[in-house]
């Protein structure tokens, strides 16, 4: 009978076959040791009379087992570890930035392009003589009148706008007459009129004519306005 032949094992199936003892085994395993796959990278288990071979992360037995799908990456397997080492410069812009505020850093190809900005410095003697250095651009370091660097150097109600004192919300004009009155146009822009002062000072200067030139200027003195081609008319009134 069957229950002779029961050997108390639970991994197998006990049965009498013609007189004899039959024990079929129905189990993977009852040991870890059963379950030794010969690979180095899977831990291998018994659990439930069942064999687990579960892989080790990052394990390897050949560079064939690292492969990322990386085309900048040089993919190795390292004391059975596998290793991914970067063969491109850059994969993105970001990667490109040599820290210079002076450069347009960009990645191409996989390549890094640093492309010098024009007019671009980082400290003043990156500058001409008569210039400095200025939030990365070169600008005079006494600008003349109604020229400027920053709007700290133009009057109350004027701003800096490519390096000329303009009204605040001027607007474009070709000559002074698309300006308003006390208004003229300086590199395209409505600004106001420059007052400056005669070559000698003080109304002498007026007599003379002197210095005027062709500064677009409204100075009043001994009876007589400037126009800006320096012609004296009478002032009315």
């Amino acid at each position: 009978m069957a229950n002779q032949c029961n050997d108390n094992d639970s991994c197998t199936d006990d049965s009498c076959v013609s007189n004899r003892c039959a024990h079929e085994s129905h189990c993977d395993c009852t040991s870890d040791a059963e379950c030794n796959d010969d690979d180095a990278c899977t831990t291998d288990r018994c659990a439930n009379n069942v064999c687990q071979n579960s892989p080790i992360d990052d394990c390897c037995n050949s560079p064939a087992d690292c492969n990322d799908g990386d085309e900048c990456t040089e993919d190795r397997c390292a004391d059975r570890t596998c290793q991914h080492e970067v063969i491109c410069p850059c994969a993105q812009d970001i990667d490109c930035d040599d820290g210079s505020a002076c450069t347009t850093d960009r990645c191409v190809d996989r390549s890094c392009s640093n492309t010098a900005v024009e007019g671009c410095c980082l400290t003043d003697a990156d500058c001409d003589d008569e210039e400095q250095c200025i939030d990365a651009r070169c600008a005079p370091v006494d600008p003349p009148p109604g020229r400027c660097v920053a709007d700290a150097d133009c009057r109350n109600g004027e701003e800096c706008r490519d390096g000329a004192c303009v009204l605040v919300g001027a607007t474009d004009c070709a000559s002074d007459a698309d300006c308003r009155n006390g208004e003229e146009c300086r590199d395209g822009q409505c600004a106001a009129i420059v007052i400056v002062d005669g070559a000698g000072g003080g109304c002498g200067a007026c007599g003379s004519g002197g210095a005027m030139g062709a500064i677009l200027i409204l100075i009043g003195c001994m009876g007589f306005r400037f126009t800006k081609v320096g012609r004296p008319r009478s002032r009315k009134g």
